[in-house]
């Protein structure tokens, strides 16, 4: 970018792109589309990257890029992941080395070896919490993900096949002072495959020292350390960083390489002595005509077909894919290598899918549903059936939590009625699933997006202690005198509870003339029940249109809490 555009970009950057493009005034030294590009960019930045607006030398993609990129929340989000898994594995390789070293004969007296080695595997663990090793991103794109991943690491290898983000990339990764990166301008397979060699290598030759040293060890000394220890020790453990320093720390650490290979090993020789921690790896969600896609197998590359070449490379995986995927069917379809899945949402919207892959087999998978500053986790058997029953037979709750569903009709055979506070007559309570709707619906509940797209909301009557209005609605309701603080979602004060006949309508919606409707298993669109109810959209009142047990059609009034 020359000079004259970069300033034209700085001193219009608060201005309407649109608006620019017809009155700038054209000169040789101004690249007008590129400092468009940048305004744009900037802009967008501002609040989805405001850590990247904030820094004056960053370069900004087209415009369509910056649609598509992650935010800086989704971003620092998979950051802390990938930190906690590698972290988390790190702390029981050192629990698991202290307490093989504590059964060994003769090391400590008076029954303090258990305690001695439980100390040190601690003190490595605090000591190597900073230093985790080394991360790669082999679909390195724009580099948001990589440019916060790549910051809890002690090295981080960034891989992109197309030349000119390779060369954005490694002028970005400058500018926001990540000197400790490697830009590596190749294909991820061809990429992939040296790195199975190098952990494959790293594993023989730990089991090669192991096998040398007890054979020449006496009857008297204790057996050699485990292949994990001597990995360790070499540094050459797949939890680990380079053999060889790629450049000195002092020189310039973001250093793009040659044209990819064409039939060699390629010239991103850093990888050849490199054991990967991590692997991050976001497929292109885009067929060979540019058109979407959102199965796994139709994106570029394909994941599955690529899970044990991945998972040979390095012990753990992060997976980004489309929040559009049945996230059971591709736990599923990756044959028990997940440990770990995140729902991600920010602002109600679900954003993104992440699996986290690691080389056992997995007995159970953890779920976290996110949105913002809400967080719900549980755990679930790895071969669950899916739907809601899959998550009943899995939750970590009560044991006697196995209450068989109740019908939703009373012991006459009529649909049981709806409780109403509205000063009207109450009628008897229903039950639904586990357990009855409450006399006086006080309160109701929305998951936010996350947890919708999770469906474990026998999970969230369980642990909220709500009930859900009515099958396959997903809103949940209580009768509580005060509403629930730290419920995931959104909450609602219930004024109006009413049936779609004229008479209960006119007297539920009298003296309204604006509301925000939503409707949930009703038989009417929202728009087609707005023109039914003859309300304008807007205001400060909810309506809520659902169905209860037994095809009973309701409407509840509310307000936002």
């Amino acid at each position: 970018m020359s000079p004259e555009t970069a300033r034209f970009a700085a001193e219009h950057r608060n201005e309407d792109v649109r608006e620019l493009a017809l009155k700038a005034k054209r000169t040789d030294e101004l690249d007008l589309p590129m400092a468009l590009d940048q305004i744009a960019g900037w802009q967008t930045a501002r609040t989805k990257l405001p850590q990247w607006a904030a820094c004056e030398d960053i370069i900004y993609p087209p415009h369509i890029s910056m649609e598509q990129c992650s935010s800086e929340f989704t971003a620092q989000y998979k950051a802390e992941v990938a930190r906690r898994v590698v972290q988390d594995s790190e702390c029981r390789r050192c629990v698991d080395n202290a307490n093989a070293a504590a059964r060994e004969p003769g090391e400590a007296a008076g029954g303090n070896a258990s305690d001695d080695a439980a100390d040190n595997g601690v003190d490595r663990v605090q000591q190597e919490a900073a230093c985790p090793g080394t991360m790669i991103d082999l679909t390195g794109g724009f580099g948001v993900d990589f440019s916060y991943i790549a910051r809890g690491f002690e090295r981080a290898i960034y891989v992109e096949r197309q030349k000119h983000l390779c060369e954005l990339a490694e002028h970005n990764m400058r500018a926001l002072g990540l000197e400790h990166v490697m830009i590596v301008n190749d294909d991820a397979e061809t990429v992939l495959g040296e790195l199975a060699t190098v952990a494959s290598a790293s594993a023989q030759l730990a089991g090669m020292i192991v096998d040398v040293a007890n054979r020449r060890r006496s009857p008297s000394q204790p057996a050699a350390d485990s292949p994990t220890a001597i990995e360790d020790r070499l540094c050459l453990r797949s939890v680990g960083s380079t053999v060889v320093e790629p450049s000195p720390r002092n020189a310039v650490g973001v250093s793009l390489t040659a044209q990819p290979s064409r039939g060699g090993r390629g010239s991103a020789s850093i990888l050849d002595k490199t054991a990967a921690a991590l692997i991050f790896i976001d497929p292109a969600r885009r067929d060979a005509h540019g058109g979407r896609t959102v199965a796994i197998e139709d994106c570029t590359p394909n994941v599955l077909a690529l899970r044990d070449r991945l998972l040979a490379a390095a012990p753990h995986v992060m997976i980004k894919l489309s929040p559009m995927l049945d996230w059971r069917k591709a736990v599923a379809d990756f044959r028990g290598a997940v440990g770990e899945v995140h729902i991600v949402s920010t602002g109600n919207e679900c954003k993104e899918l992440l699996l986290v892959l690691n080389r056992e087999t997995n007995t159970t998978v953890h779920v976290c549903c996110v949105n913002d500053g809400d967080r719900l986790d549980y755990v679930i058997p790895g071969d669950f059936a899916v739907g809601d029953a899959g998550f009943e037979s899995g939750l970590s709750l009560r044991k006697d939590f196995s209450t068989p569903l109740r019908s939703a009709r009373n012991d006459t055979g009529k649909v049981a009625g709806f409780a109403r506070n509205d000063g009207g007559k109450a009628v008897s309570s229903r039950s639904l699933g586990r357990t009855p709707l409450p006399e006086t619906i006080t309160y109701l509940y929305e998951p936010n997006a996350s947890i919708m797209k999770a469906g474990c909301f026998a999970l969230v009557e369980e642990r909220y202690g709500v009930t859900q209005i009515g099958p396959n609605s997903h809103l949940f309701v209580s009768g509580e005198a005060r509403p629930i603080a730290d419920f995931p979602g959104r909450a609602f004060a219930v004024e109006t509870v009413t049936g779609m006949g004229k008479k209960e309508l006119k007297q539920a919606l009298a003296n309204l003339a604006k509301a925000n409707i939503a409707v949930r298993n009703f038989p009417l669109t929202a728009v087609q029940l707005r023109k039914k109810l003859r309300l304008n959209d807007g205001g400060d009142t909810y309506l809520f249109a659902t169905t209860l047990a037994g095809a009973k059609h309701v409407i509840l009034r509310c307000r936002r809490l």
